[in-house]
């Protein structure tokens, strides 16, 4: 089964016993307010979501993975890669459980997902879309390299959901080279802060 790594968590192709978590997460209004504007999911849209995901996993290689937290085995979220509704962009993204917020558990998977992508599914190109109000995804978007391009809404992308087509959004793109470049950055930093970490032991 596909499976990434990171520090704390797996992410993971989604099983079918999985259901009951990727349900919880769909049926949490506070989860689903920069998703779907608030409006919770029932338990057989979430099915439709998690075959959906399976099928993707199946056909391209990759999806919006379970992210599953290696210290409990507890599925906490979902993240990674699919294509964006008719753009033919493919989009990088992250749900995450309430009480896993504010945590870095979203970066995290987001850096290892985007690795991913530009490293060994040889994409060029990243987008990613969030609701202006949604700072917290937009502050990982930041981290990733991501540039914002353009205000949109869920309609102009191609969604012929009702309930979503008016919701505003940001659109942001992030290309190999950008990525590439700012996670090179991080690993330079973090050397640093190592490196200044065991001289101050001294």
């Amino acid at each position: 089964m596909f499976r990434l790594e990171t520090e704390r968590l797996f992410l993971r192709a989604w099983r079918d016993d999985d259901l009951d978590a990727l349900a919880a997460l769909n049926g949490d209004p506070e989860v689903m307010r920069y998703i779907t504007g608030g409006v919770p999911r029932t338990r057989e849209q979430a099915e439709v979501g998690l075959r959906r995901q399976q099928q993707n996993q199946r056909e391209l290689g990759y999806s919006f993975w379970a992210v599953e937290e290696r210290a409990t085995g507890r599925v906490i979220g979902l993240n990674g890669i699919q294509p964006l509704l008719d753009t033919g962009e493919v989009e990088i993204g992250w749900w995450l459980a309430r009480d896993k917020w504010g945590q870095g558990f979203a970066s995290e998977a987001a850096r290892r997902a985007a690795a991913f992508a530009f490293d060994e599914a040889g994409l060029q190109r990243l987008v990613a879309i969030a609701m202006h109000e949604n700072g917290a995804s937009l502050a990982i978007m930041a981290k990733l390299g991501m540039t914002f391009e353009r205000a949109t809404t869920f309609g102009e992308l191609g969604s012929t959901n009702a309930d979503l087509q008016d919701i505003a959004l940001d659109f942001h793109g992030l290309d190999a080279q950008t990525f590439a470049t700012v996670r090179a950055a991080a690993a330079a930093s973090a050397t640093a802060a190592t490196r200044h970490g065991r001289e101050g032991d001294r």
